[in-house]
């Protein structure tokens, strides 16, 4: 037990001791702060030695005690200013107040630059941690140009989504811009999107969609043919109007690719009558699919990944697709040697093939096409297309041998003989 306070100093002990139970107990604090205090040093003598307490949390000051501190190594009562608290307990919901966990909130403000250029929400207290999204709206004849904090570029989109761990300031910033509008002609034609504010060199990207019984036409500015494209670019240098013309009726394209999986087919719509459309198809090679033709009535029509052709009436095309290559081995001759590695595999496959020679036959090289394409019996060469390769065998070359010999001797692929002397030269 620690010897009685009789101190001034011992009215904040007992204070601690008093108010740990009712202010501290359901606690358990994880704190960062600074300025650290000695209230009190212990000297063993009197005023007693080895102090005892838990920890009280007044405000954003946390006080205690240590039993072994302070000059005479008997104790000290301490303060600490905290800068965030972690735990249960109860809180409050604010600009910069503390939420349920007892985490200090951070504050999210946003603010237009000018005033005048837009509008900004988003902004408020959230929980450290806490998802955001800070949306920036232009005003007529104003466009958008990016978020900044402080000097820095935060993001370069109207609609910009992060995390909240400080406090921080955005300023949406707007400038003097120009109005983009797009229209359908008939409106009962389509939909034409992609106008808004833009600031002057900034890209465009318009859209048009025919209704059902219309076909997009062109785009058309003050009477003029821009783009014949239902998907129009372009770079913003003025206040622009522009139209998109439809005609009722038409013919429509539909565009299937088979298999399903098999790739990504585009082109389809429905488009002025008499004029050249083209359907074009990308190949699922992650998938080991690769093209093989278009079909219009299941007949081929085209081999070539982009097909063009006048419309005429309502068209439907097939684009075919077919899983992997056949990778042909051959042996040759046949009966002096035998391969491995023959199949059907996906597109860009790595395949390892090998070829094995009978005895007393020997593997001569790998060939394809009449070229040589290696003189190694096992290997691995990249699917692309189908590949038909030979592995050519024959007889070794016999060794040329110079010099006498004498007694028991082998003439390769021949009898054996019993001489007394043999010469080759």
């Amino acid at each position: 037990m620690a010897t009685p306070l009789r101190s001034k100093s011992a009215v904040l002990r007992v204070t601690i001791v008093k108010s740990w139970t009712a202010a501290v107990a359901a606690r358990s604090p994880s704190m960062e702060g600074s300025g650290y205090t000695n209230l009190y040093s212990f000297s063993g003598g009197t005023d007693g030695a080895d102090p005892e307490s838990g920890l009280v949390i007044s405000g954003n000051t946390l006080y205690g005690t240590t039993a072994k501190g302070g000059a005479s190594k008997s104790g000290t009562i301490f303060s600490f200013n905290i800068t965030s608290a972690g735990g249960g307990g109860s809180g409050t919901n604010g600009n910069g107040g503390t939420n349920g966990n007892g985490n200090t909130n951070f504050t999210l403000s946003l603010s237009a630059n000018p005033s005048v250029g837009g509008t900004v929400g988003g902004g408020g207290s959230f929980p450290p941690g806490a998802a955001c999204t800070a949306t920036a709206t232009p005003n007529q004849g104003y466009a958008f140009v990016n978020w900044t904090e402080g000097t820095s570029v935060a993001s370069s989109a109207a609609i910009y989504a992060f995390s909240l761990t400080a406090n921080i300031s955005l300023i949406a910033n707007f400038t003097r811009g120009f109005t983009v509008t797009a229209s359908a002609n008939p409106s009962a034609g389509g939909a034409a999107g992609g106008g808004g504010s833009f600031a002057s060199g900034t890209s465009c990207s318009l859209s048009a969609t025919a209704n059902t019984g219309y076909a997009f036409v062109n785009w058309t500015e003050n009477g003029s043919v821009v783009s014949s494209s239902a998907n129009y670019t372009f770079t913003v240098t003025g206040n622009q109007n522009l139209v998109a013309v439809f005609t009722k009726g038409g013919y429509q394209i539909n565009v299937y690719a088979n298999p399903y999986d098999g790739g990504a087919v585009a082109g389809g719509g429905t488009f002025v009558a008499g004029t050249s459309q083209t359907v074009s198809e990308t190949p699922n090679t992650s998938g080991g699919y690769h093209f093989l033709d278009w079909k219009v009535n299941n007949k081929i029509v085209s081999t070539a990944a982009n097909y063009t052709f006048k419309l005429t009436i309502n068209t439907t095309v097939v684009a075919n697709f077919a899983y992997g290559y056949f990778l042909t081995l051959i042996p040759s001759p046949s009966n002096e040697g035998r391969v491995s590695g023959a199949g059907r595999f996906a597109s860009n496959t790595w395949c390892p093939i090998s070829a094995s020679a009978f005895s007393p036959y020997i593997f001569s090289n790998w060939t394809e096409n009449g070229s040589v394409i290696s003189t190694q019996s096992s290997l691995s060469i990249k699917l692309t297309g189908p590949r038909t390769l030979v592995a050519n065998f024959g007889l070794p070359t016999p060794a040329s041998i110079v010099g006498e010999w004498r007694g028991w001797f082998t003439v390769p692929y021949d009898d054996v003989g019993d001489v007394t002397r043999y010469n080759v030269v």
